[in-house]
């Protein structure tokens, strides 16, 4: 049987980005990725035929996925590839490939770790993968992921933007060090809740006990706070705001877990995923082991920056 020649075909990735503003233009990507934004009518129109659907179908599901924080603007991730079928079934051979590679090993790192370096719920929750045929998109394949949690925007100054760039160059994905990976995993679990703050919290709680939790297990509440206190205090009064803070969130997280009583606020979740995302930098600049790092937090004064 003779083979059969296929031409060329482009495929067109898109990557919607959730939370964010019109700051993250600024960012540069590599491997051809590139950051777009479209007017949202635009994006109504353009998906709409793609996905063969009605407008306001069509509405619904980028409001619920983009979680626009700008309302007349979404913003996506782009990128393209070359494959040599015009079929589309054997065209999603390359697909996978894509997808495990750049996708997998360098997209989805490079948003876990815009998460670590600043608040903001900055996530990629619905991929689509298609070519043009003539002047009309034609869909291949689409998946959406979990729903954004909460509007929690991504923002960046242009200080922010360069200091950015720095972090992503210095931090490598997974953690070679497994307590502090551990806790990295947790803390982005919090973000996959929906509408679940005590599930919020209480991962959070996790990340925080992983990374501070005394090797003997006495006296948890005052050696976990005094612990964050020492290592994210500017000052002495600093440390001890966030002492006092830290006390009053353990309080909470044991009224949870063992009376079911929630009184879990925003502002707890919010200065909660602070003090755990701040530790997890720190501790990961450092380069030291759990235990040398607890070592010096028990030697150290309040307001004494030992790292």
């Amino acid at each position: 049987m003779s083979s059969k020649e296929y031409p060329v075909r482009e495929i067109r990735f898109i990557g919607l980005l959730a939370n964010v503003d019109s700051s993250i233009l600024k960012l540069n990507f590599q491997n051809n990725f590139k950051i777009e934004s479209m007017e949202y009518k635009e994006a109504i129109d353009f998906f709409s035929n793609l996905f063969g659907l009605p407008d306001f179908e069509m509405s619904s599901i980028l409001d619920r996925y983009a979680c626009l924080s700008e309302p007349n603007t979404i913003y996506f991730v782009s990128n393209n590839f070359y494959n040599q079928y015009m079929s589309t079934d054997k065209s999603h051979s390359t697909i996978p490939q894509f997808e495990n590679g750049l996708i997998r090993e360098y997209l989805m790192p490079l948003i876990r770790l815009m998460r670590l370096f600043k608040d903001g719920n900055v996530m990629i929750p619905y991929n689509i993968y298609y070519f043009m045929d003539g002047q009309v998109p034609k869909l291949m394949v689409d998946w959406g992921k979990v729903l954004p949690s909460k509007k929690h925007v991504f923002t960046l100054n242009d200080d922010e933007v360069r200091n950015l760039k720095d972090f992503l160059q210095i931090t490598k994905l997974p953690f070679n060090k497994p307590f502090l990976q551990l806790a990295f995993e947790n803390f982005e679990l919090s973000f996959e809740t929906f509408h679940q703050p005590n599930i919020e919290f209480l991962l959070l709680m996790i990340s925080l006990e992983v990374l501070f939790n005394p090797s003997d297990h006495q006296e948890l509440s005052y050696r976990i706070s005094r612990s964050v206190a020492v290592l994210l205090g500017q000052n002495e009064s600093d440390s001890q705001k966030i002492y006092s803070s830290i006390r009053n969130l353990y309080d909470k997280r044991s009224n949870l877990v063992h009376n079911g009583i929630s009184v879990i606020t925003d502002t707890d979740i919010t200065n909660l995923r602070h003090f755990v995302r701040e530790s997890i930098k720190i501790i990961y600049k450092s380069g030291k082991d759990r235990e040398n790092i607890m070592n010096v937090l028990n030697s150290s004064g309040f307001g004494s920056k030992p790292f």
